[in-house]
Formats: structure tokens, sequence, C-alpha cells
């Protein structure tokens, strides 16, 4: 029988993990926060304790867990097509329509804007039409600009 098949995970963690920004010997010591679950702005331990998600899983759930409209919309584009990269001009059209989206939103928003383009650091495979039930967001991007940069400079934008 395979030794480790009859470890906690705890003792998994301990042996086969390393977590960043943490003290080794606390977590050999005490073991890990193991999460089990999630739901909206919370995560559940698999002790039953029930906290806020301070890190919102460190900035890529910040729409929250167990959003139905996202689950519908993240099965659709694994069904399709889940990932697209832009090297050598290969792009995706969801990935196109929603650069598009955000250059119409900030030049709506920025009047005499010269900003010319969107730069994604990841392809996007969001749906262009969200949820209604889908809150705000916050997107973050570089943006490439028509006119040569000013001596203030901008850096990423957020919409």
């Amino acid at each position: 029988m395979n030794e480790r098949a009859i470890l906690s995970l705890t003792q998994m963690d301990q042996m086969s993990l390393f977590h960043p920004v943490s003290s080794i010997s606390d977590l050999q010591k005490n073991g890990p926060s193991i999460f089990t679950a999630a739901e909206r702005v919370t995560v559940t331990r698999d002790t039953g304790q029930t906290l806020l998600d301070m890190g919102a899983g460190l900035w890529c759930v910040n729409v929250g867990y167990g959003r139905k409209g996202l689950v519908q919309a993240g099965a659709v584009a694994m069904q399709e097509l889940s990932f697209q990269h832009f090297f050598g001009g290969a792009s995706a059209e969801p990935t196109i329509r929603l650069a598009d989206r955000l250059l119409g939103l900030f030049l709506d928003t920025v009047p005499g804007s010269d900003m010319a383009r969107v730069f994604s650091a990841t392809p996007d495979r969001t749906p262009m039409t969200p949820p209604s039930n889908w809150s705000t967001t916050t997107t973050t991007c570089a943006a490439s600009r028509r006119r040569k940069r000013s001596s203030r400079g901008r850096g990423p934008i957020t919409v």
C-alpha cells in the first residue's frame, strides 16, 4: 500500500507544499489552515469556521465566490475555447470584444484621452454580456497611446 495514501491533508501539506510569506516552523508545528468551501466573500475552514476572505484569492476572486452566472459563463468558455494566447497575432472573439468595450468605456469617461489600445496581461474569457446580477468588477489593464507619452506618464488604468 502507498504510504502517502494514509496521510492526513495536514501531513500531506506539510510534506508537499511550500507556502510563501509563511513561517515554515509554524506550519510544521501547527499545520496549515485548510479551506474547504467559499461563498460570496467568505471562506470556510475544515473546522467549520467561516472567515471573511481578506485576500480575495489574491485578487483573482474580486467578484466573490459561488456566483452562478460566472459558473455558467465559465462552463461555456471551457466548452468553446478555454484559452487563446496572443503571440504571433493570434486572438479570440471574447477578448477582442472585451478590449473594445474597455476602450469605449475609457474614452467615454476620460474626455480628450489619447488611449488607442488595451493590453491584457492574460487572455480574458469573460462573457461580453455579463449576467444581470453581476456587479461592476475591477479590471486592470495597460494602455498604449496614440501620441508619445507626456512627461507625466500614466500607469495602468482601472475600469
